[in-house]
């Protein structure tokens, strides 16, 4: 597995290259930033042939070893023999817990 992390502040990646193998994308920002289509737009490009999975945060977004506010932090993953599928579900689609779990499954 590799991994590799970058971050989006003032109005530039701290990191110039990616892995254009990276299969999975986990993105953490605000709310206000993961709201920006020309921040999607960026990403897609970015990471073209990646899953990109957001998250919000409201306590600010981890890099190494440091807490920032206002950012995006991406943590690019490259699985060696794996493969990644996404799948989403409204928490009221499935009725309990078991029914939501079959939902995503399916």
């Amino acid at each position: 597995m590799r991994i590799d992390q970058s971050m989006w502040r003032h109005g530039k990646w701290s990191r110039e290259s990616v892995n254009p193998a990276s299969q999975l994308v986990l993105i953490f920002s605000t709310t206000a930033l993961l709201s920006q289509e020309s921040l999607w737009a960026k990403l897609r490009t970015r990471h073209p042939n990646a899953h990109l999975v957001a998250a919000c945060s409201t306590a600010g977004e981890i890099l190494d070893a440091h807490v920032f506010d206002d950012t995006v932090v991406c943590t690019s993953i490259e699985f060696e023999r794996s493969n990644v599928a996404i799948a989403t579900a409204q928490l009221d689609e499935g009725g309990d817990c078991a029914a939501l779990g079959a939902l995503l499954i399916s």
